[in-house]
């Protein structure tokens, strides 16, 4: 276990708890843990936000937490089988893209570099777009 210290009244970075997101003022209700991943990073917990303290989801409620997400994403991106095209609805744009178009995964990545400079672009439907185009075609997405 690591120390965790704050140093008051200073511009120095403020300490996050990595599992809210909300800033840890009283380090007597903290704890830190050193990060073993790519970098070496100190992790700060809320005693609260800590495993002992986090509630167990049952699938249930996870679900209920889910389908609202799944019903935006639905009403966001849409796939026409009868014309064979996906339709983005998002930012107040509607975006048509012939599926006709994209026969080889390079050209998906040119559609996806397109369609991420759109100002309205949301890195979620983004992705549902490539995981629709891919299931569609049938192209495997993960590693």
């Amino acid at each position: 276990m690591l120390t965790l210290s704050l140093i008051p009244n200073t511009d120095a970075p403020r300490v996050v708890c990595e599992r809210c997101r909300r800033p840890i003022t009283d380090v007597s209700t903290a704890r830190a843990d050193q990060d073993h991943g790519y970098s070496s990073r100190l992790l700060a917990y809320h005693d609260s936000c800590t495993p002992e303290g986090i509630k167990p989801m049952s699938i249930a409620d996870l679900g209920e937490q889910v389908k609202p997400i799944r019903e935006e994403m639905s009403r966001l991106i849409q796939f026409h089988e009868d014309n064979n095209t996906i339709t983005l609805h998002a930012g107040g744009y509607s975006y048509e893209v012939d599926l006709d178009q994209i026969t080889e995964p390079i050209q998906l990545v040119g559609w996806a570099h397109q369609l991420c400079r759109k100002t309205w672009m949301r890195t979620d439907i983004a992705a549902a777009f490539i995981k629709m185009v891919c299931t569609s075609k049938g192209w495997q997405i993960g590693l």
